[in-house]
């Protein structure tokens, strides 16, 4: 995996792959493969069981500004709210709606957003 752009929120360059199961329909189970940034936990555009397609759209940076996508370069984000451990804390990411792509967590919408808003310059190409 060392062929991995450093993370676009954080600069980190530890990364993981992970498989996020889904069900396409009643009868059929598939699976996303995708990179997670280790620090802020950051997640990447996933691919349909294929880790060099996940692996490209991990690299993939696009110049816009804070308010769009540094993967895919939408707009069409949300704030996403998730419970933690099972607890009653919640935890928060931006998510894009294009690439499924989510920013760094946060434990407010604020620290979310502000994680978000928050871009280390890539230094490839």
């Amino acid at each position: 995996m060392n062929n991995l752009k450093a993370c676009p929120f954080c600069g980190n360059t530890d990364h993981k792959s992970s498989v996020s199961s889904y069900m396409t329909d009643a009868s059929n189970n598939g699976k996303i493969i995708h990179f997670l940034c280790i620090k802020c936990k950051a997640e990447g555009p996933g691919s349909p069981d294929d880790f060099e397609i996940a692996q490209y759209n991990w690299n993939k940076r696009t110049d816009g500004d804070s308010n769009h996508c540094p993967f895919c370069g939408s707009s069409s984000i949300n704030i996403q709210e998730n419970k933690k451990d099972k607890g009653e804390a919640f935890i928060y990411s931006i998510f894009c709606t294009d690439c499924k792509a989510f920013g760094p967590l946060g434990f407010t919408e604020e620290e979310a957003k502000d994680r978000w808003k928050k871009r280390v310059p890539s230094t490839e190409s």
